[in-house]
């Protein structure tokens, strides 16, 4: 088996994406509200945060951010409270949020969704139906 990865699908030559190579593609976009919501508390699960930390807010803060985004504005918001010698706080997570400039901007995230988009178009044109994973 092969497992491949790529931030820019549309440079994938063709060739191998031909039958027998690499026949199953499954695009992994942003997480979603949930997906966030459920990241910002694992994250903050082992820290030294506030009870009742709002996180529907936070997931609304980030939308379109991946978990790394999210894993990073914890650590920062966990330094600078380790700092001020007080509890992460919904306020100091905002803060660095607002500072933040996410990973993958969304003109690289609209660029992930058309090669996906032109991708399932092509597997519709096969003539030969096959078993896909993904894309669905």
């Amino acid at each position: 088996f092969i497992i491949a990865s790529t931030n820019k699908p549309e440079l994938i030559d063709d060739a191998i994406l031909r039958t027998g190579r690499l026949e199953i593609q499954l695009y992994v976009g942003p997480p979603d509200f949930e997906a966030r919501k459920s990241m910002f508390k694992i994250f903050l699960n082992k820290r030294n945060a506030e009870i009742g930390i709002d996180f529907d807010k936070l997931s609304k803060l980030t939308e379109n951010m991946v978990s790394s985004d999210i894993d990073f504005i914890v650590n920062n918001a966990a330094h600078t409270a380790a700092i001020a010698d007080c509890r992460t706080s919904y306020e100091i997570i905002e803060e660095v949020i607002k500072n933040f400039k996410p990973s993958v901007s969304k003109t690289m995230i609209d660029s992930y969704k058309k090669a996906h988009e032109k991708f399932e178009s092509e597997d519709n044109n096969t003539e030969e139906p096959r078993p896909r994973i993904g894309f669905k």
